[in-house]
């Protein structure tokens, strides 16, 4: 408990939304590792919530939508502040449109995280395609055709087989975007799209 309120206490203090992912990624360490009291677990959710909703004008709409993820995963949804009205609107012209019609595959040992940047994603852009992979070796054939043909790989060396990293990298054509996140959660694999979408749109 006296760890949590620490670390809550130093996100606050940044005062800044580069700390979002910051507290998304502990979050998510709090839903998958055992807690003895949950009611702590929630109370940082809903502290971590009210500071997102701060900075929902300044934050990615992956980070809104990854924050309502978990709170659904931990029964928590109905009582987050509500969204600013001006969100799903910003939502529907941000960059992230960037990605209709191109399918996306996603790598790590980290299932779960892998199962919710797939429902952000296709919340964000409904025309994407995306497939996700948790092979602890290489060499599937499901895994090899999604190396050849997906337009965009992310993969999660930090959550990952050396193997299948190989694999993957050695059967993707050099024409086609990989992309590597910093950190093994689903903050980390989305921040990674994000820094592309971006850069991508600042040089169109």
């Amino acid at each position: 408990i006296e760890m949590l309120a620490q670390l809550m206490s130093a996100i606050e203090a940044v005062e800044s939304p580069s700390v979002a992912d910051m507290a998304l990624e502990a979050i998510e360490i709090l839903i998958s590792l055992p807690c003895p009291d949950t009611r702590e677990r929630e109370q940082f959710v809903l502290r971590a919530a009210t500071l997102l909703q701060r900075w929902f004008r300044r934050i990615d709409a992956a980070q809104v939508a990854l924050l309502r993820t978990y709170a659904d995963e931990l029964g928590l949804a109905a009582v987050l502040p509500s969204q600013d009205q001006h969100t799903k609107a910003d939502q529907d012209d941000s960059e992230w449109a960037a990605l209709d019609g191109k399918k996306i595959a996603l790598y790590s040992l980290k299932e779960a995280a892998l199962r919710r940047v797939a429902r952000v994603v296709g919340e964000l852009c409904p025309g994407v395609r995306v497939q996700t992979f948790h092979d602890h070796v290489g060499g599937s054939p499901a895994l090899r055709a999604a190396s050849s043909t997906a337009d965009i790989f992310v993969l999660a060396t930090a959550a990952a087989k050396h193997a299948a990293t190989i694999f993957i990298e050695a059967c993707r054509p050099k024409t086609l975007v990989t992309l590597y996140a910093r950190g093994q959660g689903s903050a980390s694999l989305l921040d990674a799209l994000r820094q592309f979408v971006v850069g991508r749109r600042g040089t169109s």
